[in-house]
């Protein structure tokens, strides 16, 4: 993982997926400012057609042991974190952030259970 900060107070989605994929800044389109609140789908072809994986999010709910995923198997994701602006991307490492892109990182406090996770799978093609 490489340390990418935000250059803008809207652009922690495009420096955290910039931290977990290694790429530079420029390399990742914004996806927010292009779709708005639709930028999921068109995230995931761009994963998709550009680095063969694709990201899911799923809250995790700490009461419901026959579905929680063990988040210290997980290596380098991101969270969304819900602020007063709206969500907020970070990078972690299980429930660990290792890198908040924000010059003034607040997402230390935050219970992880709260945090919406987006993990990157490889994509395989399908079986027939």
């Amino acid at each position: 993982m490489t340390k990418v900060p935000m250059r803008r107070m809207d652009d922690c989605l495009v420096a955290a997926l910039a931290s977990v994929l290694e790429l530079d800044y420029e390399d990742v389109p914004d996806f927010v400012a292009k779709h708005g609140d639709d930028w999921y789908r068109p995230m995931n072809e761009w994963l998709a057609e550009n680095h063969g994986i694709t990201g899911f999010t799923f809250k995790q709910n700490p009461e419901d042991n026959q579905n929680h995923v063990d988040r210290s198997l997980w290596g380098d994701t991101l969270a969304l974190v819900e602020r007063p602006r709206g969500l907020h991307a970070i990078v972690c490492r299980g429930s660990k952030v290792v890198w908040d892109p924000c010059p003034k990182p607040v997402a230390n406090e935050d219970d992880p259970d709260d945090w919406l996770y987006m993990l990157f799978m490889l994509k395989t093609p399908r079986r027939k």
